[in-house]
């Protein structure tokens, strides 16, 4: 199997594919972010946790309960073609509001960095497999959930 570069519009693809990703968080669309996972997902976690599709859809699913705010970018360091799926690594760094107590929330910043293949689907590119190497989270202010507005 041979390793080659994708073109720019297979990566034009990757990444709105990677934006619609950040749009249905940010929506709380929990069907179309499922939509953009392929059914054999695996997500390594670096704490050596594994989640399947539907246990990952669980832990977003229970985001989306206590969202106030969410905002990310990805940024990439490498991609390439590996027989039909495309390997990316790169960096997500995300601010995330979530509620506690219910009326107050958390903000919180994560930067996370790892492998992430993208396989071919009917319907454009699906996530199959997440391997995340580094991940740092820090909190970043607490307050009342109704004041923490959208960045």
């Amino acid at each position: 199997m041979t390793t080659e570069v994708p073109t720019a519009k297979v990566l034009a693809e990757i990444d709105a594919a990677q934006l619609a990703f950040r749009d249905a968080f940010v929506r709380r669309d929990l069907a179309a972010y499922a939509a953009l996972l392929a059914p054999e997902l695996k997500f390594n976690s670096t704490r050596g946790r594994v989640l399947t599709h539907d246990g990952l859809l669980r832990d977003v699913k229970r985001q989306f309960d206590r969202l106030i705010a969410f905002d990310s970018e990805f940024k990439r360091q490498e991609a390439i073609l590996l027989g039909s799926n495309v390997v990316v690594t790169g960096t997500q760094t995300a601010q995330i509001a979530l509620r506690v107590l219910a009326i107050f929330a958390v903000r919180w910043k994560v930067e996370r960095t790892g492998r992430y293949v993208w396989t071919p689907a009917e319907n454009g590119w699906r996530l199959k497999e997440i391997n995340i190497q580094q991940e740092r989270v820090t909190r970043t202010g607490f307050g009342l959930a109704s004041r923490m507005c959208p960045n």
